[in-house]
C-alpha cells in the first residue's frame, strides 16, 4: 500500500500472513520510507499476535485520519466453527470513525 507519512514522506506499506513454528499466525507489517530501500518489518505483529483464529489475507483501506484492516479468520475456536469469518480492526484504536452512508 502506498502512503504518505505525518511528515509528508511516501511509504510504502506490505501487509502479509506469517506463521510461526508452532503453527499460529498473525498479520505483520513490513515498511520503508520514500521510493527504495529494504522493508523494516514492525517489532509486533498488528492484528491476531494472541488470537487462535488463524487470521490471513490482509486487505487495507486507508481514508484520511484512520485506516481498516480486514482479514479472512476462523469463525470461532468451537466445533464447527472452522468456516471463514471476516474481521476488522482500525487504527488508529482512538479513531472517531463517521457515520455509515446509504
Amino acid at each position: 500500500m502506498l502512503a504518505v507519512s505525518a511528515t509528508g514522506r511516501p511509504s510504502l506499506r506490505v501487509y502479509y500472513a506469517g506463521r510461526d513454528s508452532a503453527g499460529r499466525s498473525a498479520i505483520g507489517l513490513a515498511a520503508r520510507f520514500d521510493h527504495d530501500g529494504p522493508l523494516q518489518r514492525a517489532a509486533a505483529p498488528v492484528f491476531g499476535a494472541s488470537s487462535a483464529l488463524a487470521p490471513r489475507a490482509p486487505w487495507v483501506a486507508a481514508y484520511p485520519g484512520f485506516s481498516l484492516l480486514f482479514v479472512t479468520q476462523a469463525a470461532g475456536t468451537r466445533d464447527g466453527d472452522d468456516h471463514p469469518a471476516v474481521a476488522a480492526g482500525v487504527a488508529p484504536a482512538d479513531a472517531s470513525l463517521p457515520p455509515p452512508e446509504p
